[in-house]
């Protein structure tokens, strides 16, 4: 049965590298959920999906959608570069005005209109190589959705394919069914049991883990809602791939049921962990396998409510030469992160440079998250903002903000007030917190609820705002 949600592998592969630099494609993403909600039919849906992307670098001006525009102005040569060549291969002849362009592309033969666009490179040579595959990605994520949408027309409806421009029905309450009764009932008692790897008896542990394993077989998980689609994901995770010891906790032995969880929550996009940490082998993927223990340890951690580890005793432990370190209770048993790891929590100073490429300079914002700071903050107003801050100083961004002209920062501003309230900024933060959830000692594997609900801090008034934050950075 889960052989369904492993094909579309190169799908996950297009997606992956969407994801993997999400702010650079925020605004495509933007504006295809738009236009998506007004797709009718399931039939030509694939179709339809083509010439909304065509229509975004068509456009000039984006109702709502500021930074489209400012990105259009930069990159939309490009765009219609690798189009021209793509539109040119299919059809023959050069594309002309957007009108009969779009009229073109109701040819069923365009749904094949980007087939070879990985073949395509730049003309020109002032083009940076890193731009042109950033645009050209977006070519090849539209043709496999479009691939996408086409094989799965028949067995899910246009709602379905929302999912993947972040666009759910989170408050959904599901839909009863005899297939989830014993996993409602039962999976809170037994996940405390996985949850206490430790401590539990290991008969106990044992079976729990059988039981999760039967689970993952009998719920039928579309009928769940999307919290308990995200808990369902979560507690397979950490059941699976926990490790403690090789008698209760290894991967070994539920390594096929661990996969399936992972394409069951990518179908569903439930989760956003690369292909590459999903479908690992013992003999090549090694270091993916490593890090899916990791992760799996660091989402038991974030269950438990357990605190990021302290920056002070993660010096010690450095200073005292340890290459590990057990940070919770367990005897013999307890757990021992390497300290490799454990470092990754804290920020890995780096500031930005005007030769940085795009995702250079993201990377860099990502890595100089404190995890620490951020536990700390969460709770209040003031130290959020600090944060945010303190992130944006270790870069260096107010520095490489003053540097620019006085029409500029106000650019700046008036766009960031113009998108204070869109579900852009929540793709923004979302796409950002599964970036530090796999790249650095922290929330282990996050889900879209979870993001979901992380917003309700930012939509709050009590809460920290865009205002907060772009007025002290244009003030220090």
């Amino acid at each position: 049965m889960f052989d369904k949600y492993k094909k579309p592998e190169s799908f996950y592969k297009a997606y992956d590298l969407i994801s993997d630099v999400f702010p650079f494609h925020a605004p495509l993403f933007s504006f295809l959920r738009g236009k998506f909600k007004n797709i009718t039919s399931k039939e030509s849906a694939h179709i339809e999906i083509i010439k909304s992307f065509v229509e975004y670098f068509y456009t000039t001006i984006f109702e709502g959608n500021p930074l489209a525009e400012q990105q259009l102005k930069r990159f939309g040569p490009l765009y219609h570069e690798i189009f021209s060549c793509c539109y040119e291969e299919r059809f023959e002849t050069k594309p002309g005005a957007k009108h009969d362009v779009m009229n073109k592309l109701s040819d069923p033969k365009s749904r094949k209109l980007f087939e070879n666009v990985e073949k395509i490179k730049s003309s020109n040579n002032d083009v940076k190589p890193e731009e042109f595959e950033l645009i050209k990605n977006q070519f090849i994520f539209i043709r496999e959705f479009s691939k996408f949408i086409r094989a799965n027309r028949d067995k899910e409806p246009l709602d379905y394919f929302k999912r993947f421009f972040n666009d759910f029905d989170f408050e959904s309450k599901g839909i009863d069914c005899t297939q989830n009764l014993e996993w409602q009932k039962e999976h809170q008692a037994k996940f405390e049991i996985i949850k206490q790897d430790n401590q539990a008896n290991d008969n106990d542990f044992i079976e729990s883990r059988k039981w999760f394993e039967k689970q993952l077989y009998k719920v039928n998980f579309n009928a769940l809602c999307e919290k308990d689609k995200a808990i369902f994901i979560l507690e397979m995770f950490i059941a699976f791939g926990n490790i403690s010891d090789d008698d209760t906790g290894s991967i070994k032995g539920f390594v096929r049921p661990l996969k399936n969880t992972f394409f069951l929550g990518r179908y569903y996009n439930v989760h956003s962990l690369s292909l590459q940490y999903i479908n690992w082998t013992d003999k090549l993927h090694v270091e993916n396998k490593k890090k899916i223990q990791q992760l799996a340890y660091e989402t038991k951690r974030k269950f438990c409510g357990l605190s990021p580890v302290s920056p002070q005793t993660i010096k010690k432990a450095k200073d005292d030469g340890l290459r590990n370190l057990a940070i919770e209770p367990g005897a013999q048993k307890a757990r021992r992160v390497d300290l490799n790891r454990l470092e990754t929590q804290e920020p890995i100073p780096a500031t930005l440079k005007a030769t940085d490429g795009i995702s250079e300079q993201y990377n860099k914002v990502i890595n100089n998250f404190s995890i620490f700071e951020i536990s700390k903050a969460a709770p209040n107003k003031q130290s959020a903002l600090n944060c945010v801050l303190s992130v944006f100083d270790r870069v260096g961004l107010s520095a490489s903000i003053k540097e620019e002209s006085k029409e500029n920062i106000e650019s700046i501003s008036k766009t960031l007030t113009q998108l204070r309230h869109s579900p852009f900024l929540q793709d923004l933060v979302a796409g950002s917190a599964t970036k530090i959830g796999t790249s650095k000692f922290s929330f282990g594997l996050v889900t879209h609820y979870e993001k979901y609900k992380a917003g309700d801090f930012f939509s709050s008034p009590s809460n920290l705002s865009l205002d907060d934050v772009m007025n002290n950075l244009l003030n220090r």
